[in-house]
């Protein structure tokens, strides 16, 4: 997609915003994640990486900006009796966002994977390992995780505060925005 612009950011560990209170964001009386209470690697079963990632030396911001504008109008052309509303709507449902988004880590962490011995990758969107496979999370069966290695947790669900971690970088998330929207991950290395 032309409208997207990648970008990656080396950061220091101390750059990495841990909150514990981004939790909240995933379930409280106004919102609930659908992925809350379902899956391995969101809340309530995820908890924050704070310690682990301490032990790792590199870090890259890795991330994704779409321009709606853009985006809405060449598919506005293609199908002109859809509205935006419905365009944006399959935009977040389909996960084409995140998609575009691991695809460009998959490529970064390939160039990485052989400078370094030891990595962990935050992802963009929820885990989705499982139903890539067909399946659904063991999670609502009490049963262990079929991929334990294989499990992409995001940035909030390792206890990360996204927004005041990017605002280092001078991004300014306004998720109410109707011009850009964003994905993010995490990439660290030793």
């Amino acid at each position: 997609m032309r409208e997207l612009k990648f970008f990656i950011k080396p950061l220091k560990f101390s750059d990495i915003i841990f909150d514990s209170n981004v939790f909240s964001y995933c379930k409280n009386e106004k919102f609930t994640c659908p992925n809350y209470g379902h899956s391995w690697a969101c809340p309530p079963a995820s908890t924050s990486l704070e310690r682990e990632f301490s032990h790792y030396k590199h870090f890259y911001l890795i991330g994704v900006k779409l321009n709606l504008d853009k985006y809405i109008k060449r598919l506005q052309k293609k199908f002109p009796k859809k509205k935006r509303e419905r365009l944006i709507n399959e935009l977040y449902r389909k996960k084409i966002l995140e998609r575009e988004l691991n695809n460009f880590i998959i490529t970064f962490l390939e160039k990485k994977k052989e400078k370094h011995e030891n990595f962990f990758i935050l992802w963009a969107g929820s885990c989705d390992t499982c139903e890539l496979e067909g399946k659904r999370c063991t999670y609502e069966e009490n049963e262990p995780c079929r991929y334990p290695e294989k499990m992409k947790r995001g940035m909030t669900s390792a206890g990360i505060n996204t927004v005041e971690t990017v605002k280092r970088f001078g991004l300014n998330l306004n998720w109410k925005n109707e011009k850009y929207t964003y994905r993010f991950g995490l990439a660290c290395f030793n």
